[in-house]
């Protein structure tokens, strides 16, 4: 499979900050969250974090072997301001 570059040239997945496909603005880096219990869930995170602003993604990071929590995650807002 094939893609073409954007009319500039310039590949926008190598050397640049990421962008919401949305409206084409910056995004946020990913926020990090650390001492979570193993009980707390994606969605548990989403719905905290989803008052301060639009989310992108929200993910706990998990052990691939037995599935379970490692205790951190990152949560990704749409516009950078809502992470600060």
């Amino acid at each position: 499979m094939a893609f073409a570059l954007p009319p500039n040239g310039v590949n926008p997945m190598i050397g640049t900050q990421p962008f919401n496909v949305f409206n084409k603005i910056p995004m946020a880096p990913p926020l990090y969250v650390g001492d979570l219990d193993e009980n707390i869930h994606d969605e548990t995170l989403h719905d905290f974090f989803s008052k301060f602003g639009p989310i992108h993604f929200v993910r706990i990071m998990r052990d691939p072997a037995t599935g379970k929590s490692r205790g951190f995650g990152f949560v990704n807002f749409i516009y950078p301001r809502d992470g600060t």
